[in-house]
């Protein structure tokens, strides 16, 4: 509604903005989401904040004795591993955890112990725990 207050819908979308990484995330997560249901796995979704306000975009687990999947969705061709550094807050939390990132990258690649997938292809790895 505040954009439509603003005259922000008539803006275009455009990369790099913030809207756009919003919107991109939204799309992720709405994804992933929708895989859950269709492939009717046990997983579950849950959200991430300290107490500081850092926050991990999703963390998908399929049940209290299985390690938890850290997901962080960024709009970015290349992030690195200090792009999502707030990762680490579940690692410290649970070592087992498996730290993903979604992103626009043309190949999957490792960056310290975070993986980075294409987001049209890491959504599938999730869910089938590859």
């Amino acid at each position: 509604m505040l954009r439509a207050l603003t005259g922000e819908l008539r803006s275009e979308l455009s990369e790099g903005s913030l809207r756009y990484g919003v919107m991109f995330e939204n799309l992720i997560v709405n994804e992933i989401i929708r895989q859950i249901s269709i492939s009717k796995s046990d997983y579950k979704l849950y959200s991430f904040r300290t107490k500081t306000g850092q926050e991990i975009d999703l963390i998908l687990q399929k049940g209290p004795f299985e390690p938890p999947i850290g997901v962080e969705i960024k709009s970015a061709i290349v992030p690195t591993a200090k792009d999502v550094s707030t990762l680490n807050y579940l690692k410290k939390e649970n070592p087992k955890a498996r730290l993903v990132v979604l992103c626009r990258c043309n190949e999957p690649y490792k960056d310290e112990d975070i993986e980075f997938f294409p987001y049209q292809s890491g959504i599938q790895r999730i869910i089938n725990n590859n």
